[in-house]
This record gives structure tokens, C-alpha cells and sequence, in this order.
């Protein structure tokens, strides 16, 4: 069996889906989510995008969506 090794292939993360990433330190966004799990899959796309970019956010779910603040 052999592998190919790539260079330049996009990483597939979640946190692309929502927009974690045009936050600037001190704003937020309300993402409107109807299920739990949809809540919980924000809430973890926007942690994986602290470990990836060093950046400090705060999540609140609340009656119908998440809250997400950029902190730094």
C-alpha cells in the first residue's frame, strides 16, 4: 500500500460553519440553533477555534441559540 502526502489541503473544521473567526475582542454573535445538539456543536466549534487561533471566547446557551464573545 502506498500514501500520497499533500500539501495545501484545507483543514475540514467545524468552527468554518459559524462566524467564530470575523469576531473581533469585544463583540459577540447569536447563533440561532433550535436542538440541543446543534448548541453543543457551536459551543465545541467555538472551543477548538481557541486552541487553533490562542483566542480567549465565552459561551452562554440560551432559550433559542448560543451567544459567542471573543474576549481576546
Amino acid at each position: 500500500m502506498q500514501f500520497i502526502i499533500e500539501t495545501g489541503v484545507p483543514v475540514a473544521c467545524n468552527y468554518r460553519r459559524y462566524p467564530f473567526t470575523k469576531l473581533k475582542p469585544g463583540q459577540s454573535v447569536f447563533i440561532p440553533l433550535a436542538t440541543t445538539e446543534e448548541k453543543r456543536r457551536a459551543a465545541k466549534s467555538a472551543y477548538a477555534l481557541t486552541h487553533n487561533k490562542g483566542w480567549t471566547m465565552v459561551t452562554k446557551r440560551e432559550a433559542n441559540g448560543l451567544r459567542v464573545w471573543r474576549i481576546d
